[in-house]
């Protein structure tokens, strides 16, 4: 797999979504009179003096507010991508998952994930959704080595097609929003097919009575 210096393809694209975002709620917010302002969360969340201003004051702040929380947010990603560029991709991966009975929410799973010297673990309970994805999702998206697979294989994919979707490229449950990680709740068999897309050579699954284990190589 080609190793990326930085991900400067995804950095764009994420941008463009986030600045996509801005100029949808700008004109949201210019939309809107005073009274339907006062309706609004982030409204409430002013100051009385910041209330009390012209419906044109009010707009500015409420606009000047959202633009920095989205140049904190691309300058955060920007940050995680340029850490995960620096870093090894994965050549494994071992997961090992535990269950322990819960006498409210039944068994509950706790993954343990080894790739690249590095060990996380991730865990899951209550009911109504798939809880082994979600433990091994919390435990993937930790490790750095394994997510600069997922990062490597996304730049590549928009390199080639700059509007493609993680799902698209990658497969379901590799993320939204142009952030490629391991979506918890999809159930363990969508990372299967990403692994694959990924490039794994091998990917072994076994099961026991309060456990699972699963091998990945690369």
């Amino acid at each position: 797999m080609r190793k990326y210096k930085e991900f400067s393809t995804i950095k764009a694209n994420y941008k463009k979504w986030v600045l996509n975002n801005l100029k949808d709620f700008k004109k949201e917010i210019n939309s809107k009179n005073k009274d339907q302002l006062k309706e609004l969360y982030i409204f409430r969340q002013l100051t009385e003096k910041q209330q009390a201003k012209t419906v044109k004051e009010i707009k500015k702040i409420l606009i000047d507010k959202e633009v920095k929380k989205a140049n904190e947010r691309i300058d955060i990603f920007f940050k995680q991508c340029d850490i995960i560029a620096q870093v090894e991709p994965a050549k494994n991966i071992i997961i090992s998952v535990s269950w322990a009975k819960n006498r409210t929410w039944g068994a509950n799973p706790t993954a343990e994930v080894w790739s690249g010297g590095t060990y996380t673990t991730g865990h899951a309970s209550g009911c109504g959704y798939d809880k082994l994805s979600t433990a091994i999702a919390e435990a993937l998206n930790k490790n750095n080595n394994i997510l600069n697979l997922l990062y490597n294989t996304y730049e590549k994919e928009l390199r080639k097609n700059k509007n493609i979707s993680l799902r698209d490229s990658i497969g379901y449950g590799s993320g939204y929003y142009g952030i490629p990680s391991f979506d918890g709740g999809v159930g363990y068999s969508c990372f299967r097919s990403i692994f694959q897309k990924l490039g794994a050579k091998t990917n072994t699954w076994q099961e026991g009575k309060n456990w699972d284990s699963m091998t990945i190589e690369f």
